[in-house]
Protein backbone atom coordinates (compact mmCIF):
# COMPACT_ATOMS: atom_id res chain seq x y z
CA UNK A 1 0.00 0.00 0.00
CA UNK A 2 1.95 2.98 -0.66
CA UNK A 3 0.93 5.78 1.59
CA UNK A 4 2.26 9.47 0.92
CA UNK A 5 3.73 11.10 4.14
CA UNK A 6 1.28 14.04 4.35
CA UNK A 7 -2.01 11.69 4.02
CA UNK A 8 -0.13 9.72 6.71
CA UNK A 9 1.12 12.49 9.24
CA UNK A 10 -2.74 14.00 8.44
CA UNK A 11 -4.68 11.03 9.26
CA UNK A 12 -2.33 10.02 12.42
CA UNK A 13 -3.28 12.85 13.81
CA UNK A 14 -6.83 13.44 12.73
CA UNK A 15 -8.10 10.87 15.55
CA UNK A 16 -5.93 12.27 18.72
CA UNK A 17 -4.43 15.77 18.22
CA UNK A 18 -7.90 17.39 16.37
CA UNK A 19 -10.15 16.11 18.92
CA UNK A 20 -12.58 13.99 16.47
CA UNK A 21 -14.77 11.94 18.17
CA UNK A 22 -15.10 8.06 18.03
CA UNK A 23 -18.30 5.92 16.72
CA UNK A 24 -17.21 2.99 18.90
CA UNK A 25 -15.33 2.44 22.42
CA UNK A 26 -12.92 0.38 22.85
CA UNK A 27 -13.30 -3.03 20.53
CA UNK A 28 -11.37 -6.28 21.68
CA UNK A 29 -9.14 -8.23 18.66
CA UNK A 30 -6.99 -11.10 19.77
CA UNK A 31 -3.88 -11.59 18.92
CA UNK A 32 -0.79 -13.79 18.94
CA UNK A 33 0.00 -11.62 22.14
CA UNK A 34 -3.51 -11.63 23.73
CA UNK A 35 -6.06 -8.80 23.41
CA UNK A 36 -5.23 -5.50 22.26
CA UNK A 37 -7.92 -2.67 22.09
CA UNK A 38 -8.43 -0.47 19.33
CA UNK A 39 -9.92 2.56 18.56
CA UNK A 40 -11.87 3.62 15.57
CA UNK A 41 -13.01 6.57 14.29
CA UNK A 42 -16.50 6.83 12.61
CA UNK A 43 -14.83 6.39 9.36
CA UNK A 44 -12.35 3.89 10.07
CA UNK A 45 -9.88 6.14 8.50
CA UNK A 46 -7.77 6.40 11.87
CA UNK A 47 -6.99 3.56 14.32
CA UNK A 48 -5.35 3.77 17.62
CA UNK A 49 -3.77 1.01 19.33
CA UNK A 50 -2.99 0.84 22.94
CA UNK A 51 0.13 0.08 24.26
CA UNK A 52 0.64 -3.69 24.72
CA UNK A 53 3.41 -5.64 26.06
CA UNK A 54 6.60 -7.55 24.49
CA UNK A 55 7.01 -6.25 20.97
CA UNK A 56 3.75 -5.45 19.41
CA UNK A 57 4.47 -3.76 16.13
CA UNK A 58 6.54 -6.53 14.79
CA UNK A 59 6.76 -6.77 11.16
CA UNK A 60 4.22 -3.88 10.70
CA UNK A 61 4.68 -0.71 8.92
CA UNK A 62 4.17 2.08 10.85
CA UNK A 63 4.98 4.67 8.54
CA UNK A 64 5.53 4.73 4.87
CA UNK A 65 8.11 7.75 4.42
CA UNK A 66 10.38 7.94 1.50
CA UNK A 67 13.72 8.65 2.29
CA UNK A 68 15.79 11.76 0.95
CA UNK A 69 19.07 12.87 0.50
CA UNK A 70 20.21 16.18 2.45
CA UNK A 71 22.46 18.33 -0.30
CA UNK A 72 23.63 20.92 2.02
CA UNK A 73 24.72 20.47 6.14
CA UNK A 74 25.60 23.25 8.04
CA UNK A 75 27.81 22.11 10.92
CA UNK A 76 28.21 24.71 13.90
CA UNK A 77 31.46 25.29 13.69
CA UNK A 78 32.84 25.13 17.53
CA UNK A 79 36.08 24.42 18.71
CA UNK A 80 39.04 22.92 16.27
CA UNK A 81 36.27 22.57 13.37
CA UNK A 82 37.07 24.06 10.05
CA UNK A 83 35.21 27.00 8.98
CA UNK A 84 34.38 27.62 5.46
CA UNK A 85 31.06 29.26 5.78
CA UNK A 86 30.43 32.58 7.37
CA UNK A 87 27.12 33.51 7.40
CA UNK A 88 25.32 37.21 7.58
CA UNK A 89 22.43 37.07 10.20
CA UNK A 90 22.06 40.37 10.20
CA UNK A 91 18.77 40.63 9.04
CA UNK A 92 18.02 37.62 11.78
CA UNK A 93 19.56 38.78 14.89
CA UNK A 94 16.40 39.56 16.45
CA UNK A 95 14.67 36.65 15.51
CA UNK A 96 17.86 34.51 17.33
CA UNK A 97 17.48 36.89 19.98
CA UNK A 98 13.74 35.72 20.78
CA UNK A 99 14.83 31.94 19.97
CA UNK A 100 17.35 32.41 23.22
CA UNK A 101 14.80 34.19 25.43
CA UNK A 102 11.82 31.19 24.56
CA UNK A 103 14.52 28.31 25.34
CA UNK A 104 14.14 29.00 29.69
CA UNK A 105 14.67 25.36 30.50
CA UNK A 106 18.29 25.02 29.14
CA UNK A 107 21.45 27.49 27.63
CA UNK A 108 22.69 30.87 28.50
CA UNK A 109 19.43 32.76 27.73
CA UNK A 110 15.90 32.58 29.08
CA UNK A 111 14.98 34.56 32.25
CA UNK A 112 18.92 35.18 32.52
CA UNK A 113 18.88 39.38 32.12
CA UNK A 114 15.94 39.11 34.54
CA UNK A 115 18.09 37.19 37.09
CA UNK A 116 20.76 39.66 36.66
CA UNK A 117 18.67 42.89 37.34
CA UNK A 118 17.26 41.50 40.12
CA UNK A 119 20.45 40.81 41.91
CA UNK A 120 22.11 43.66 40.70
CA UNK A 121 18.38 45.54 42.36
CA UNK A 122 19.51 43.57 45.54
CA UNK A 123 22.31 44.99 45.73
CA UNK A 124 21.40 48.47 45.23
CA UNK A 125 22.51 48.54 41.61
CA UNK A 126 21.49 48.50 37.95
CA UNK A 127 22.76 48.08 34.60
CA UNK A 128 21.07 50.49 32.64
CA UNK A 129 21.24 48.33 29.21
CA UNK A 130 18.88 45.63 31.23
CA UNK A 131 16.44 48.73 31.20
CA UNK A 132 13.80 48.27 33.87
CA UNK A 133 11.60 45.29 32.95
CA UNK A 134 12.05 41.89 32.81
CA UNK A 135 11.66 41.35 28.94
CA UNK A 136 14.00 43.88 27.90
CA UNK A 137 16.16 42.68 30.36
CA UNK A 138 16.39 39.01 29.35
CA UNK A 139 16.32 40.36 25.40
CA UNK A 140 18.95 43.02 25.92
CA UNK A 141 20.74 40.20 28.20
CA UNK A 142 21.01 37.77 25.34
CA UNK A 143 21.79 40.11 22.54
CA UNK A 144 24.62 42.42 23.76
CA UNK A 145 26.38 39.67 26.69
CA UNK A 146 25.12 36.26 24.81
CA UNK A 147 25.40 36.52 21.23
CA UNK A 148 28.14 39.20 21.88
CA UNK A 149 30.27 40.67 24.67
CA UNK A 150 30.07 37.81 26.94
CA UNK A 151 29.91 35.27 23.99
CA UNK A 152 32.70 33.09 24.75
CA UNK A 153 32.32 32.38 28.12
CA UNK A 154 28.32 31.59 27.87
CA UNK A 155 28.36 30.01 24.72
CA UNK A 156 31.61 28.72 24.14
CA UNK A 157 32.01 30.44 20.22
CA UNK A 158 33.68 33.69 19.41
CA UNK A 159 31.08 36.94 19.51
CA UNK A 160 28.47 37.03 16.10
CA UNK A 161 28.44 40.80 16.56
CA UNK A 162 33.17 40.41 16.31
CA UNK A 163 32.70 37.80 13.78
CA UNK A 164 30.74 39.71 11.20
CA UNK A 165 32.87 42.85 11.57
CA UNK A 166 35.55 40.79 10.86
CA UNK A 167 34.02 40.43 7.35
CA UNK A 168 32.04 43.49 6.88
CA UNK A 169 28.69 42.24 8.31
CA UNK A 170 26.87 43.55 11.26
CA UNK A 171 26.19 39.92 12.60
CA UNK A 172 27.52 36.50 11.81
CA UNK A 173 27.90 32.93 12.11
CA UNK A 174 30.80 30.73 11.02
CA UNK A 175 29.67 27.01 9.92
CA UNK A 176 31.49 24.09 8.71
CA UNK A 177 29.88 23.50 5.20
CA UNK A 178 29.26 20.15 3.02
CA UNK A 179 27.54 21.28 -0.15
CA UNK A 180 26.69 18.88 -2.90
CA UNK A 181 29.94 17.22 -4.68
CA UNK A 182 30.41 18.71 -8.07
CA UNK A 183 29.99 16.25 -10.19
CA UNK A 184 33.24 15.91 -12.76
CA UNK A 185 31.03 14.00 -15.44
CA UNK A 186 30.05 17.39 -17.41
CA UNK A 187 33.46 18.69 -17.58
CA UNK A 188 34.21 15.19 -18.44
CA UNK A 189 32.18 14.84 -21.34
CA UNK A 190 32.67 18.14 -22.63
CA UNK A 191 36.30 17.81 -22.82
CA UNK A 192 35.88 14.15 -24.39
CA UNK A 193 33.19 14.18 -26.79
CA UNK A 194 33.05 13.74 -30.11
CA UNK A 195 30.52 14.14 -33.16
CA UNK A 196 28.62 10.75 -34.62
Amino acid sequence: MDIKRREFIGSALAGSAMGLPFASGAQNKSAAGGAKEYLYRSNDEVVIEKAASGKPHAGKVLAAIEPHHVSEKYYFARGPQLVNRIVDISAHVDQKVDANVAIVTQGPGGNNGARLRQRLAAKGQRLPILANDDDTANRQYVKHFVLDYDSKARRGVPSDRELGRKYGLEWAEAFHYIGPPESRLDPYIEEHQKAL
